[in-house]
């Protein structure tokens, strides 16, 4: 069994509201003996309807708690178009939107149809690191930055770096991307921080590393980042026993070294996703050291 998947099969429970208690968390395993199609993992969704979509390099298995469906990729337009499925999300009418290395396909669920869009277009498409659903728009991010995608008039929107201008986008690929409860998106870009775009002014902001300044983002290479409920967001660098929390209103970051105590944290401790839950604890899921639970107030972790 391949724990990546119960850890974020974990993740999701956290994501609508489990209590974190540690006497009280539950753990459900799924392996190809109960139908999932490969342990081959690349995301995992919960929608609306309580199913939960795994994606992985064979197709999609949805799980309603009970039984495990499958839907497999075909290189062909009779079901997932393409031969790679990176993400998935799922828009406010309960359609489900998944990027392949072929093109972005829509799955209307209660009418079991397939639709295409972006065909072809690997300048948006390739490598997508992040999706995400927002007020009519399909948020794509990945190695060619950042695109919206107009559900209902299929206009495309590509973000592009302007030289010399600090209210551009940053010019490398997109790792993750979130939305606060204002709107504003928020994103991670390899070797240059996190980056907000305020949908509503249509402005990007970037938080760089900055050696000389203390309350800079810790290091400019993030794999995950997570708004909270107050007023902040947290962010998981590369290879670093630390975590940051970015203070929205002044701008400033609070780092948190991950204690050490009784849990031997190797060298070069990569965390790839964090999440936060409603008692304020931070979620970390690594490498090396499986699921991690921070308390900011105690400065104190435990793993599981």
């Amino acid at each position: 069994m391949n724990y990546y998947l119960y850890v974020l099969l974990f993740f999701l429970s956290l994501s609508f509201g489990t209590t974190a208690q540690e006497d009280q968390l539950r753990f459900k395993h799924l392996s190809t003996d109960d139908g999932i199609l490969t342990m081959d993992i690349s995301t995992i969704f919960k929608g609306k309807n309580g199913l939960v979509y795994i994606c992985s390099s064979k197709g999609i298995n949805i799980f309603d708690g009970y039984q495990v469906k499958s839907i497999l990729i075909k290189n062909d337009k009779s079901g997932i178009f393409g031969t790679i499925l990176t993400q998935i999300v799922e828009d406010d009418e309960e359609n489900i939107w998944m990027t392949t290395d072929s093109c972005l396909t829509k799955y209307d669920i209660k009418q079991n149809k397939f639709s295409y869009f972006l065909v072809g277009m690997t300048s948006i498409i390739k490598e997508i690191k992040s999706l995400k659903y927002y007020n009519g728009n399909i948020w794509l991010g990945g190695y060619y930055g950042l695109t919206r995608f107009n559900t209902k008039t299929n206009e495309i929107t590509q973000f592009k770096h302007i030289e010399n201008d600090s209210n551009s986008i940053t010019p490398n690929g997109i790792m993750d991307m979130e939305f606060d409860q204002k709107g504003i998106l928020w994103f991670t870009t390899w070797n240059y921080g996190i980056s907000s775009y305020d949908t509503h002014k249509n402005k990007f902001k970037n938080y760089k590393h900055d050696p000389s300044d203390p309350k800079s983002i810790f290091n400019s290479v993030v794999f995950s980042l997570c708004p909270d409920n107050n007023g902040g967001v947290w962010a998981c660098s590369y290879h670093s026993d630390t975590i940051s929390r970015l203070d929205i209103k002044s701008g400033k970051f609070t780092h948190y070294k991950i204690p050490i105590g009784d849990i031997r944290i190797l060298p070069g401790l990569t965390v790839f996703d964090v999440l936060t839950d409603k008692d304020g604890d931070v979620w970390m899921g690594s490498m090396h050291h499986g699921l991690m639970k921070f308390n900011p107030k105690t400065r104190t972790i435990s793993k599981y």
